[in-house]
């Protein structure tokens, strides 16, 4: 944590969305993560994707494409 971290952000929630070629990046999640923590944010979540049909969104099979939705949308009601 930084030496004086601003008191506003102790109650402040984190989503980090990671997206990676190939499988997630656990290691790059959790350097990802590090940063909202040394700042004093308690609560993050991190929900990362590998695309491994590529980036362009419209590419992506339409399976894979809803599994994302669904993943998204349980993270938005997931109490964190």
């Amino acid at each position: 944590m930084v030496h004086r971290p601003n008191k506003k952000m102790f109650n402040k929630t984190a989503i980090i969305l990671i997206q990676s070629i190939g499988a997630p990046n656990k290691s790059a999640q959790k350097d990802v993560k590090t940063s909202p923590t040394w700042l004093g944010v308690s609560r993050i979540k991190i929900l990362g994707f590998g695309l491994i049909e590529g980036v362009k969104w419209d590419k992506i099979s339409l399976k894979r494409r809803n599994n994302i939705k669904n993943k998204i949308q349980k993270l938005k009601y997931t109490k964190i």
